[in-house]
């Protein structure tokens, strides 16, 4: 089927992170199918496939796991636990759509509208700033500290290539 071919297909992002109460309570449940589908709508967004509201979704990923801060007061932040879900989730977006998000950002094309006033290079630097600091946290797992820093090298090699 070709790339094109998929903007017929109207994806329901939001089903598909639906979840049993088992898996609520067991973040590690979540995990694989929130990343698949993550995946394939961060590849969508990176090919200009604008289907259902995956800049949206991307969006609200970003700012669920790197803006709120992480600690153990549930009342001013997220627990650190909350980490091995939310932070997998943002960063894939920045892997595998970063071209995209950072060409929105530094004020590319803004037809569709969704990115005007949503992201910018300040929320960008932000989101990267957070991210060499995720990957020095001892309270977060081994996996999330090694994304973190994986995503900051490559937002690093993003802007890199479209300076220069």
């Amino acid at each position: 089927m070709p790339v094109d071919a998929l903007a017929d297909y109207d994806i329901d992002f939001m089903r598909v992170q639906e979840f049993s109460q088992e898996e609520m309570d067991d973040y590690h449940a979540q995990i694989p199918r929130l990343a698949n589908a993550t995946r394939f709508a961060a590849k969508l967004l990176q090919e200009g496939i604008f289907v259902s509201d995956l800049p949206y979704e991307a969006s609200c990923r970003l700012k669920g796991g790197l803006e709120y801060p992480y600690t153990n007061d549930s009342y001013s932040g997220l627990e650190p636990g909350e980490s091995i879900i939310l932070i997998p989730a943002a960063t894939t977006w920045l892997l595998f759509a970063g071209e995209t998000i950072y060409e929105h950002c530094s004020g590319g094309d803004t037809s569709n509208g969704w990115a005007r006033g949503t992201w910018n290079l300040q929320r960008w630097e932000f989101w990267k700033s957070q991210l060499m600091s995720f990957a020095e946290r001892k309270d977060f797992n081994e996996e999330c500290r090694g994304l973190a820093e994986q995503t900051a090298k490559k937002m690093l090699e993003i802007e890199k290539n479209f300076q220069g």
